[in-house]
């Protein structure tokens, strides 16, 4: 739906939402119960680009936790569905993970169904589950009109937050000034609560944004993009440790993967010159795993006691067609820096997805953390609504209560992940304070008794 709201005389919304990508549309389709239900009737949401962009490599992987929170936003249309029912058909899901540290000999193979699912998760192309978000909202909105007539959702494309300041009544909200990108003209919008997920650096009047941010500079930089492979990966994710920065195989689709090659400063500046120093130290990481350990994680059901004959014949087929990559999309590189905030809030004001915190890439965690960042906002969202549902309160009497709750729910969450995702990305290299001997003695460890497994497997999954 889109809007001019140049001609209106400074609106006022219950929420604006600043920032239109996979965390901000997420989040406006986690309102639905509030909207449906009139407690939250006008909405804002503002998006800088047009149309989601697709960048080669940028596919994110979804725990059960993330999957769990499309499941449960149910459309009641004829026949009904879930969003994760939508989203279904781009996925590929993780039934194995591959782990393996470049100066451990062995390598620790998970399987979804020894720790009692069904999947580790899934994966997106990020630009596609921001377009397939987008394509879904008349659908979702059409339900919210029919069950809150006073509801509006306003969605403004290509037009970017400059700044934001207190209104003049004492917790009366904030005053955007809202910028075509485009035109470059400006117009104004009140709001009682105003969203960031992302952009905040470049938003006026945020004074105490920067005073808030703790950063850590890992000195990785990393190389992203799609590869097709001489063999299907099918549904096994890998993870490779190497003293100069980890290395991690998605699977995109039955023949593609998306790669994520993080390493130092310098071989990162070569192969920019070069690309196939990337695809060249890739392919040497899946010649290290071996053929024999990659056939055992993505066909679990082979079992290591074969007969003679039978293993002389897989002996054969692995000499003949090994895994390789065979061709490879244009690569992106980017500087890996971590950083999250230490208050979530200020008046009136929200901080989520890449405005809260921004991860290394190591355990694939950082949109998993935006969406546990909306669920904690929508529990201290619900958790208020109801307590004043007999006072009647009005949501914007409630706004910054909401807001304590949240930081409260949140931010430990935050520094857990930031701090173990942190551990991952160190001291599996060449500048762990401890040098080889605590990843070998974690890998010696996780495979000699599974039962340990558990301790890295929860976390990730987003069920501790």
């Amino acid at each position: 739906m889109e809007i001019n709201v140049q001609a209106q005389q400074t609106p006022h919304y219950d929420v604006v939402i600043v920032g239109g990508g996979a965390t901000g549309l997420s989040l406006l389709y986690g309102l639905q119960t509030a909207l449906s239900q009139g407690k939250i009737n006008k909405v804002m949401l503002i998006e800088k680009e047009e149309c989601a962009a697709h960048i080669p490599g940028r596919s994110i992987a979804l725990n059960l936790n993330t999957l769990s929170y499309f499941a449960n936003i149910k459309l009641n249309t004829k026949p009904a569905f879930n969003l994760l029912e939508y989203l279904a058909p781009h996925l590929q899901i993780i039934k194995n993970i591959l782990v393996k540290n470049q100066t451990w000999q062995q390598s620790l193979i998970l399987e979804a169904k020894q720790h009692q699912v069904d999947q580790f998760g899934a994966v997106i192309d990020l630009g596609t589950l921001q377009q397939e978000l987008e394509q879904l909202l008349p659908t979702y909105l059409a339900q919210l009109q029919l069950e809150n007539p006073q509801v509006t959702v306003d969605l403004v494309k290509q037009a970017q937050v400059v700044s934001c300041v207190d209104q003049q009544e004492l917790g009366a909200g904030k005053v955007l000034t809202v910028q075509d990108v485009n035109t470059k003209q400006e117009y104004t919008i009140g709001c009682s609560l105003a969203i960031i997920a992302n952009g905040a650096k470049y938003i006026q009047g945020l004074n105490n944004y920067q005073h808030f941010i703790q950063v850590v500079e890992h000195q990785q930089w990393g190389a992203i993009a799609d590869v097709t492979l001489s063999q299907p990966f099918n549904n096994l994710a890998i993870e490779f440790f190497t003293p100069h920065g980890p290395v991690a195989f998605l699977p995109k689709n039955n023949q593609q993967a998306v790669i994520v090659w993080c390493n130092r400063e310098n071989e990162i500046k070569q192969a920019q010159q070069d690309p196939r120093k990337v695809i060249a130290s890739l392919n040497q990481v899946l010649s290290n795993i071996g053929q024999n350990t990659l056939n055992t994680a993505i066909n679990p059901q082979v079992q290591a006691t074969k007969s003679l004959e039978a293993l002389a014949h897989q002996v054969a087929q692995e000499t003949t067609y090994p895994y390789t990559i065979q061709a490879y999309s244009d690569l992106a590189y980017f500087k890996l820096n971590a950083q999250y905030l230490k208050q979530l809030y200020a008046p009136n004001l929200a901080y989520l997805g890449n405005a809260a915190h921004t991860l290394h890439p190591v355990s694939g965690q950082g949109f998993n953390l935006a969406i546990l960042g909306v669920q904690n906002f929508l529990t201290a969202v619900k958790q208020h609504l109801q307590a004043n549902d007999n006072a009647k309160t009005d949501f914007a009497n409630l706004v910054n209560p909401i807001l304590l709750t949240y930081q409260h729910l949140h931010l430990p969450v935050t520094e857990k992940v930031f701090k173990r995702t942190n551990l991952l990305a160190n001291e599996f290299t060449d500048t762990a304070i401890y040098g080889k001997i605590l990843p070998n003695l974690g890998m010696f460890h996780l495979i000699a008794y599974p039962f340990l497994q558990d301790l890295i497997v929860k976390p990730s999954l987003g069920l501790s």
